[in-house]
């Protein structure tokens, strides 16, 4: 993982720097009730109204002074925009969560980087691949400086590296990324899902270099045997990764498994 950081591209940490601010605010929210609620309304797929409910939170935050729950608030609105596909909202916001944690010094955090982790992955849904690498690797050097190389947040991180410079068509580094992805999370529990989509993705990562590529097939082959680990729970997450692998395996033409995928996920549907 070292070797491949110090090959990324620079960031301008020197934005990022200095103390981290813990002078209190003069008022603030309540961020755990307000994050119950979000969490509440997007369960039940009320995302409009999860996204005027997180506003004005946001702007209830802006008028006491605390900048730490509006900081909270930015980020759960720059995820929601990658859902509904609002690139104005989401790159605004992304600058202006940025430029909080450039102004009270967390951008060394692993607080702030994970904001950061959140902006760029919103960055490259909307088109700003580029801008978003450098942000990645900048991420990347404070997990490695703050975090055990084993934690899942790793995967995350490396997952979304890798889908960025897929887009831009930088396999290779697609590739280590994936690689870095899949060593984390095999040391993670149940790590199962997150293996199968990574297989997937990786999949079609070979395919798009070389569509006769073994490695494809092989890895469609290690993300089926994933999803049919005995003791992975069959809870919500399980069907939340069905739902991302069914389409890969319709692409590679792994019908028949695709086709007990979706028998699942129907299922699912009418029991709910």
């Amino acid at each position: 993982m070292e070797e491949y950081l110090e090959s990324c591209c620079c960031f301008d940490t020197s934005q990022y720097s200095g103390v981290p601010d813990t002078a209190p605010c003069p008022g603030s929210i309540n961020v755990p009730k307000a994050v119950e609620k979000l969490d509440a309304l997007k369960n039940e797929g009320r995302m409009a109204e999860a996204v005027a409910f997180t506003v004005k939170q946001k702007d209830l935050a802006q008028s006491l002074g605390d900048w730490r729950g509006k900081l909270t608030m930015l980020s759960e609105l720059v995820g929601m925009y990658r859902h509904t596909g609002d690139r104005a909202a989401a790159v605004r916001d992304c600058s202006e969560a940025m430029d909080i944690l450039r102004d009270h010094g967390l951008g060394k955090t692993v607080t702030g980087a994970t904001v950061l982790l959140n902006c760029a992955t919103t960055m490259s849904c909307f088109g700003l691949e580029k801008e978003a690498i450098p942000v990645f690797a900048h991420v990347a050097r404070v997990y490695r400086s703050e975090l055990d190389p084993s934690d899942y947040r790793f995967a995350g991180l490396f997952n979304n590296m890798a889908i960025t410079y897929t887009q831009i068509r930088e396999y290779e580094n697609a590739e280590r990324c994936y690689k870095i992805a899949l060593s984390v999370l095999k040391n993670c529990i149940h790590p199962e899902n997150d293996m199968a989509v990574t297989m997937c993705n990786l999949a079609d990562l070979y395919y798009m270099t070389d569509p006769e590529d073994g490695r494809v097939y092989d890895g469609m082959e290690k993300a089926w045997t994933l999803l049919n680990t005995p003791d992975l729970p069959r809870d919500g997450y399980y069907r939340y990764t069905l739902s991302r692998c069914v389409s890969a395996f319709d692409k590679f033409g792994y019908f028949r498994y695709s086709w007990a995928l979706k028998e699942i996920l129907e299922a699912s549907d009418e029991d709910h």
